[in-house]
C-alpha cells in the first residue's frame, strides 16, 4: 500500500484516498497500521466542500458527486442527472490524505538520523544526517524532479553546506548515467526510495552505497559512528577508524591469524601477544588505552628493554601498513612519545573472540616466555 501512495504523491502534492479503494487493492490490517501511524490521516468532509468520489462511477467514466439525504450518501453524475442515484457508503468518500511529511518523520526516526526534519521547499525536506569516520552524510527527499535536474540536485549541496556527502531520496528512478556521473562527482548521491525503503520498519538499505561511495573519496569504511563513540573520539584522541579482530585461529607454525577490515593477515605468536595486550587494555581501561612500557615489561609481553618494544612495534608497523584505511600504522600502533604505547582505535571497534580468555592469552604468553628463556640472548 506505501508504494501505491507514494507513487500517487509523485503526481499531486496532497493525494487523497477513499478507505474502501485502499482496502479493496490491499488489506484492512495494512489500512489500520497506516492510519494508527497517522500515515494516513482522516480529514472529515465540509459541508460546503463540493465533494466526489472515484468510486462507484457513472457509466460515463465520470466521478460522482456526494449528497447527503436523510443521512443517508448518494452519488449523482453531474453529466447524467437523470440516471442514479448510486447508493454510496462513507468509506467511499475520499476522506484519508497521505501527508508526506509524517512518513519521512518515520523514516527519519528509523535511521537514527541526527538534526530536525526541516522543509527546503514544497517538495523538498531535509532529513537529517549521519557521522562517519571523518565525514557529515546528509539525508534529502525529493519529491518531484524537474527537466533541469541536475542544478536542482546539485544546487542542494550548497544548501546542506556542512554534508561532504548528501544522499537525495527520490520517487522515481532516474536512468540518465551521465547525470548521476555528474551527481556523483560532487558527492551527491541520488536513490530511489521505494529502492532501498523497508516498508514494514522503514529502514533504509543504504550503508553499502555510502560505504563504497566513501572508499571512492579515500575515507575509511562507512560505519556510522554513535554519539558515545564521537564523544570517546573527542575524549581520547583516538587516531584510527580501522576495525580489527582475534578470531583465535591459528595460522602456519607457531603463527595467529587477525583481521583488520576484512583482510586476513598471519603474524608471529609474539607478535600476537603483543597486539592482544594492547587489545584487552584498550577494551577494559576507561583511560584510552595507554600502556607503559615499564608495565609491558613488568608484565612480561615484551623483553626487558625498550629497544625490543621498538623492534617489535616497528616490525608491526610493516605488516599492518597495507591493510589499514589511511596506511599509516604509526597512528595505529601509537607511540605518545612518553613510553606509552596503544592501539588507537575505539574500543567498539576492536573484537576479541570468547577463546581470548584470561587462561588462553596466559598460555600463550608462557610460551613466548618460555622460548624467551630458551634462546637466552636472542630475542623472540
Amino acid at each position: 500500500m506505501l508504494k501505491y501512495l507514494l507513487q500517487e504523491a509523485e503526481k499531486v502534492s496532497r493525494p487523497f484516498f477513499s478507505k474502501n479503494e485502499l482496502i479493496e487493492q490491499y488489506s484492512v490490517a495494512e489500512f489500520e497500521r497506516l492510519t494508527g501511524l497517522k500515515i494516513l490521516s482522516y480529514c472529515k468532509p465540509t459541508k460546503d466542500t463540493h465533494e466526489s468520489v472515484r468510486k462507484p462511477r457513472c457509466h460515463c467514466g465520470s466521478p460522482l458527486t456526494v449528497v447527503e439525504v436523510d443521512s443517508d450518501l448518494e452519488g449523482f453524475c453531474p453529466e447524467h442527472p437523470d440516471d442514479g442515484p448510486w447508493l454510496l457508503d462513507k468509506d467511499d468518500r475520499i476522506s484519508y490524505e497521505f501527508p508526506i511529511k509524517i512518513l519521512l518523520e518515520h523514516i527519519s526516526s528509523a535511521n537514527d538520523f541526527e538534526g530536525q526534519l526541516k522543509e527546503i521547499s514544497g517538495s523538498c525536506y531535509y532529513l537529517g544526517y549521519r557521522i562517519y569516520p571523518e565525514t557529515q552524510v546528509g539525508f534529502v527527499f525529493v519529491r518531484k524532479i524537474s527537466k533541469s535536474a541536475f542544478v536542482e540536485l546539485s544546487g542542494l549541496k550548497s544548501i546542506c553546506d556542512k554534508d561532504r556527502v548528501l544522499v537525495i531520496l527520490t520517487l522515481s528512478p532516474d536512468e540518465d548515467i551521465i547525470l548521476q556521473k555528474n551527481l556523483e562527482n560532487q558527492s551527491v548521491i541520488q536513490l530511489p526510495l521505494l529502492d532501498v525503503l523497508n516498508t514494514d520498519n522503514f529502514a533504509l538499505s543504504i550503508n553499502h552505497i555510502i560505504s563504497d561511495h566513501l572508499k571512492k573519496l579515500g575515507i575509511a569504511e562507512g560505519t556510522q559512528l554513535t554519539k558515545q563513540q564521537r564523544l570517546d573520539y573527542d575524549k581520547f584522541g583516538y587516531k584510527c577508524y580501522d576495525q580489527i579482530s582475534f578470531p583465535h585461529k591459528h595460522g602456519k607454525g607457531r603463527n595467529y591469524l587477525i583481521n583488520i577490515n576484512g583482510k586476513e593477515i598471519s603474524i608471529q605468536y609474539h607478535e600476537m601477544l603483543f597486539l592482544i595486550f594492547l587489545a584487552i587494555q584498550l577494551k577494559q581501561n576507561n583511560g584510552g588505552g595507554w600502556i607503559s612500557g615499564e608495565q609491558l615489561e613488568k608484565q612480561e609481553v615484551t623483553r626487558d628493554s625498550i629497544a625490543h618494544i621498538q623492534r617489535l612495534r616497528s616490525d608491526l608497523k610493516k605488516q599492518l601498513n597495507p591493510y589499514l584505511h589511511k596506511m599509516n600504522s604509526d597512528e595505529f600502533l601509537q607511540n605518545d612519545k612518553k613510553g606509552n604505547y596503544r592501539l588507537s582505535v575505539h574500543p567498539d571497534f576492536v573484537y576479541l573472540a570468547d577463546e581470548w580468555s584470561e587462561k588462553k592469552f596466559d598460555t600463550l604468553k608462557n610460551a613466548v616466555i618460555k622460548e624467551r628463556k630458551r634462546r637466552k640472548k636472542y630475542a623472540v
